[in-house]
């Protein structure tokens, strides 16, 4: 992790991978199976090179830091914090 807490993860990474480094369990997709595959699948554009941008998804912030040839190679991962339930 960095100092933050946050994780630099490569878009490449598997997101069986992911949950593990993670300790997180992602809801299941067959669309896809990589970090930029989820990614992809929120905004639904390819990324052109030099852009950076964020996505909220499945209790996670993705900052997407680097994209080379409208691949996302590097992002920045962390946990969003959780609503403690409420008491009845």
């Amino acid at each position: 992790p960095n100092p933050d807490g946050s994780w630099t993860i490569s878009g490449r990474a598997e997101l069986k991978d992911v949950e593990k480094a993670l300790d997180i369990a992602l809801p299941e997709r067959e669309e896809f199976n990589t970090l930029s595959g989820l990614i992809l699948n929120e905004t639904e554009e390819i990324p052109k090179e030099g852009d950076q941008f964020e996505v909220l998804v499945d209790g996670l912030r993705i900052q997407v830091l680097k994209v080379v040839d409208r691949r996302i190679e590097e992002t920045r991962v962390s946990l969003l914090p959780t609503e403690p339930a409420e008491a009845d």
